[in-house]
């Protein structure tokens, strides 16, 4: 059941703000910054499309601590979920479950957490092989105790050659890394959402 609701948070984008985004000014800033190349692939950032905004710390991770967590209270709320909903964000769902989770989408969705732009081949293939990577921590696959870097090496290997590949991967952890003391910080902040344990757990697995 957990890997499930892990999934429904995000096919329907529930720790996603669409504000943050859709924001324009954001977008500049970054473009700017980046000099318009992808930050991990270093690849020329596409100009017939918009560029992914991605997040560091992926939503599928923050979706995982949730949906595993021991708090009881936690656990009670997200019993309350509505997963028939088919909609987009958070709400979509019960008062019950808006009021306990909106605060985290300000931590999810912050200037330190959703603050690169990237090809959708970038960020398809990080978030497959945060798939991967989540799947095995799901099932107890000795796999999980590599890290993340397991999973990103062969991915981003195969489309753009062993050096390149591996430069990316490492791009990625390090951007992880970076975001790391922030972010649980940041959750730790979060008195009504006593998720901290399981976040370090996430970071721990994956760096």
């Amino acid at each position: 059941m957990a890997p499930t609701l892990r999934s429904y948070f995000v096919e329907h984008n529930l720790l996603r703000d669409a504000r943050a985004a859709g924001s324009r000014e954001r977008r500049a800033r970054l473009a700017a910054r980046q000099a318009a190349r992808d930050p991990i692939s270093k690849e020329l950032l596409p100009v017939d499309r918009a560029p992914d905004l991605e997040h560091t710390f992926e939503c599928q991770m923050l979706a995982h601590a949730l949906v595993y967590t021991e708090a009881s209270s936690l656990r009670a709320v997200l019993r309350e979920m509505d997963t028939t909903v088919v909609g987009k964000g958070l709400g979509t769902q019960p008062f019950v479950v808006q009021n306990r989770l909106k605060p985290l989408l300000p931590v999810q969705n912050s200037e330190a957490n959703l603050d690169m732009l990237v090809t959708h081949a970038t960020n398809t293939r990080k978030g497959n092989a945060v798939t991967r990577f989540l799947r095995d921590c799901d099932t107890g696959a000795d796999a999980r105790h590599d890290g993340l870097q397991a999973y990103l090496v062969p991915t981003f290997v195969r489309a753009h050659g062993e050096e390149d590949g591996h430069a990316a991967a490492s791009r990625v952890l390090a951007a992880l890394a970076g975001v790391r003391d922030t972010y649980e910080a940041s959750i730790a902040a979060l008195p009504d959402l006593p998720i901290s344990e399981d976040v370090v757990c996430l970071f721990d697995a994956a760096l």
